[in-house]
């Protein structure tokens, strides 16, 4: 139940602002597709377990709480949406690929939009940010794959 609570208090932080900045910002390109990318081999895999459901990790929850609280005082938004990341990722990642899960919500976090526009002169294309996301559903099937494969379960 705590789990739930953080990812829902820390959604309600980050949201309103990762909708504004991905409605308005053209910098933003690409990232509703991303973060949709992005979520779905977790969602996948945490409702597809056929094991027993692994537990949240309990310090990516208070990186998340504590990062929250950040933003909300420094109204630095960037703090929230990866809070809002570390939360969802302590909730349905599994420890090897919390790492992974972790670096590749940049692709959907608007602030990677604007720190890209800074290296690009022509600005963002906007299938760069799915492009990453892709990447990590790709390693999270091969991973689930490989783990299967291992770890072969009883008849």
């Amino acid at each position: 139940m705590l789990p739930l609570a953080v990812l829902g208090f820390v959604a309600w932080q980050a949201l309103p602002s990762l909708m504004a900045a991905w409605g308005n910002d053209l910098y933003s390109r690409g990232a509703p597709l991303a973060s949709a990318i992005w979520l779905a081999p977790l969602a996948w895999r945490y409702f597809n377990n056929s094991q027993s459901p692994t537990p949240p990790r309990f310090a990516w929850l208070v990186i998340a709480l504590c990062l929250c609280a950040t933003g909300a005082i420094t109204q630095l938004r960037a703090c929230q949406h990866v809070a809002l990341a570390c939360a969802l990722t302590a909730i349905l990642s599994w420890r090897l690929a919390s790492s992974v899960t972790l670096i590749t919500a940049c692709a959907w976090i608007p602030a990677t939009g604007w720190l890209l526009s800074r290296w690009q002169t022509g600005g963002l294309v906007g299938w760069e940010r799915p492009a990453l996301a892709s990447s990590l559903t790709l390693f999270l099937i091969t991973r689930t794959r490989i783990s299967s494969h291992s770890n072969p379960s009883p008849p």
